[in-house]
């Protein structure tokens, strides 16, 4: 899973670890990492260079597509994306890209005239809250729509009463953004079986062998929310960083739970206007 936040609709400054995008965006992933690593699912969490889109230079989309590309060249899984906001809008940009099984879109931001991107035969799920007044809702509607004429699988969803920020249902939140990343991971991996991949399950980049409770084997999909007691998870997540530089992007990855700041490229610290 590679985790797409927030941003503005202009902004050049860079991404700090404490901005309000990354830090809602880090609280969903947070709360989906004990259930996904459980199943052997990784948590990639891109920290984009700048903060805003930037008309047509579309700045995040520059960064997702680094981001798979690195994730390629040390993985050869699919990958589930998941985005709010502006991250949202980033992930259907990149859709199309190889490595990408499906995306999770969390109240995107859709402004008129978006286009559709590559997303054909794609797992595609887009929720957003009624009451959002930052990002609209029926251009989510109609984006869906949209993309399901074009041919890939798409499910959306209505929230009730839900804000921008997704804080009224935070816990829902929580629990739909996993369950939803894990069904587009299972639906390449059925896809995987049907066509006669050998090894659906390596492919899936999760354990080949599976996890046992009490001497059983403990199912790929199980309810979010269930007890997994007894099932031994490491607390290692990926966190991938784009910083900027005048002359050039240097990049800076740790497998642990942590981030680089973009002010210090080489030194890492525990990670705890209008906005899209």
């Amino acid at each position: 899973v590679l985790t797409l936040h927030g941003g503005r609709v202009k902004g050049r400054r860079p991404v700090g670890r404490l901005d309000l995008p990354m830090l809602r965006m880090h609280a969903i992933a947070s709360a989906a990492h004990d259930d996904l690593a459980a199943r052997g699912v990784v948590i990639w969490s891109l920290r984009y260079a700048v903060q805003g889109w930037n008309g047509t230079t579309a700045s995040p989309v520059a960064d997702a597509q680094w981001a798979l590309a690195r994730i390629a060249a040390t993985d050869d899984v699919p990958i589930a994306l998941l985005g709010h906001s502006m991250g949202g809008r980033t992930a259907m940009r990149v859709a199309g890209e190889a490595n990408v099984a499906g995306v999770v879109a969390l109240a995107p931001w859709f402004p008129p005239g978006e286009p559709l991107g590559e997303v054909a035969g794609r797992q595609l799920v887009i929720a957003h809250g009624t009451r959002d007044h930052t990002t609209d809702p029926r251009a989510s509607r109609r984006y869906a729509e949209d993309a399901e004429r074009a041919g890939a699988h798409v499910r959306f969803v209505d929230v009730p009463g839900e804000g921008h920020a997704l804080l009224r249902r935070s816990a829902w939140w929580n629990r739909f953004a996993t369950e939803s990343v894990l069904d587009v991971l299972m639906a390449r991996q059925i896809a995987m079986r049907e066509t006669g991949y050998s090894d659906p399950l390596a492919y899936l980049g999760l354990t080949k062998e599976p996890l046992e409770r009490d001497g059983q084997p403990v199912p790929l999909r199980v309810s979010v929310g269930a007890s997994d007691g007894g099932i031994a998870s490491t607390r290692a997540t990926w966190v991938g960083v784009r910083s900027p530089s005048r002359s050039s992007r240097r990049t800076a990855w740790s497998r642990s739970s942590t981030s680089c700041s973009p002010s210090s490229r080489r030194s890492c610290s525990s990670t705890a206007a209008r906005s899209t």
